[in-house]
Order: structure tokens, then C-alpha cells, then sequence
């Protein structure tokens, strides 16, 4: 039988990789997401990581989750930090604006992968067909496969990446790497997330202190990962 989904949302050309930057969005009361496609230009020379040609953030839009509108690229390579392609990323919303995190790459000139935000270009289009880039682009040396955003207790945003290497900012425009040592396990396209406290009904003091507080999720060649944990502020135990 068929083992296409009955829900699928992809590209009618059915090159598309990565899912990026899922999000509500509130104000217009609709889910965007994004996705790796390659339709950029040729990439020069045509080797990896950006093989033929660059990959750019398809866009698509939706009040259902099932019916699809397809839009133009939300984001397309074409600053010298991202000339070899925008990698996989996230979209947080901060103070109700949409913030997409991506990944540049540049192998002509040998460059690192940097970490890139973009806005809508007009809040008021309800799709948000436009993006702009910001102009602290690029933000950082910072590898690529960044998670959604979360905020500490203190009020500072965190993000982790491919290698497990976590990025702090104030504002969500600066950002710096936390230390040199790795927090989370490394893995492509990983999220942290917050779980629920527990039940009204376990023991408070028993159970809160040590059940798991997120879960990490992470993948490779060969499978999604998933691991329960507690986690506060950069410290990590996980099973």
C-alpha cells in the first residue's frame, strides 16, 4: 500500500529536507513552517557540504494544519556569509515577533559556519512572506542545527546547537558561547524541551525533586533520540 502520510506538508517538487522553524503565530492566528530546499543557485564550486546547489528556506503556511499555502523562499542565500547555503534552524517568538535562526555557510572562501537571525519585513502581512535580515549578521561563530530559544530564570535566552554547545544573549541580538565545554550530547537537528510539573496528585517533595524537568531530542544517520532530564540554567543530568 501507500506509505505517504495522509498529512504531509512538502514541497510539490519533493526535494525537501529539514523541517525549520515551526511556530504559531498569534497575531494572524496562523502555523508557519519552513524547510530545506535546494533551489538556490549553483553552488561553486559544487562540493560538500552545499553539493549542487545552495538550500534555502522554503515557507509554507497554515490554519489547520492540514491545507497548505506554499509561499516564495522565507530566506535565500545571497550575503557572502551564506553564498554556500542556509542550513537548518529555528524560529522563536520574542516579545510576539517571529525570529528565524539559521545557519550560514561559506565554502569558497573557507569560511565557519555563523549564526544568522531574520524578522518579518511586514508584521502586518499575515503571512509574512518577507523576511529581513538582521544587520548583526553574522551574529557569531556557531556551527549549525540551532534549537528554539528558551529562557532561563534569570531572563537570558539559550540555545544549543549540533555539537552541544550552548549560546547566551540578553536581547536576543548579541550573542557569545557559553564556555568551551559542551552541555547536551551532540546530534543533528536537536530541541530542548520544558515537560509539564508533576501531577496534582504525586508527592511534592519526593517526586518534584527528582523527576525530569525537559526532554532532549536529537538525531544521526540511524535514529531520533530522546532523553528525559533535569535541567536548570546549564546544568544537565539526564538517563
Amino acid at each position: 500500500g501507500n506509505s505517504t502520510p495522509q498529512f504531509h506538508m512538502r514541497d510539490r517538487s519533493c526535494p525537501s529536507a529539514d523541517p525549520d522553524g515551526p511556530f504559531y503565530d498569534e497575531r494572524h492566528q496562523k502555523y508557519h513552517l519552513f524547510y530545506q530546499s535546494p533551489k538556490g543557485r549553483p553552488c561553486q564550486p559544487p562540493t560538500q557540504p552545499c553539493d549542487q546547489f545552495t538550500e534555502v528556506w522554503g515557507h509554507a503556511t497554515s490554519t489547520d494544519l492540514c491545507r497548505w499555502k506554499h509561499l516564495p523562499a522565507a530566506i535565500w542565500p545571497d550575503e557572502r556569509y551564506d553564498m554556500s547555503g542556509a542550513w537548518t534552524g529555528s524560529a522563536t517568538v520574542v516579545g510576539g515577533i517571529p525570529h528565524l535562526m539559521f545557519p550560514g555557510l561559506n565554502v569558497v572562501d573557507h569560511l565557519p559556519e555563523t549564526m544568522n537571525i531574520a524578522t518579518p519585513a511586514n508584521l502586518s502581512d499575515e503571512d509574512y512572506t518577507h523576511w529581513k535580515m538582521s544587520p548583526l549578521n553574522p551574529i557569531v561563530q556557531a556551527g549549525h542545527d540551532f534549537t528554539t530559544a528558551w529562557r532561563t530564570a534569570a531572563g537570558e535566552w539559550r540555545v544549543t546547537n549540533v555539537d552541544g554547545a550552548v549560546f547566551c544573549s540578553s536581547d536576543f541580538k548579541s550573542w557569545t558561547r557559553a564556555g568551551g565545554a559542551t552541555v547536551f550530547p551532540g546530534g543533528e537537528c536537536p530541541d530542548l524541551y520544558a515537560l509539564p510539573p508533576p501531577c496534582a496528585g504525586c508527592n511534592a517533595t519526593a517526586d518534584a525533586a527528582t523527576a525530569p524537568t525537559h526532554v532532549f531530542k536529537r538525531s544521526n544517520q540511524q535514529f531520533d533520540g530522546y532523553q528525559f532530564g533535569r535541567y536548570a540554567d546549564g546544568q544537565r543530568n539526564s538517563s
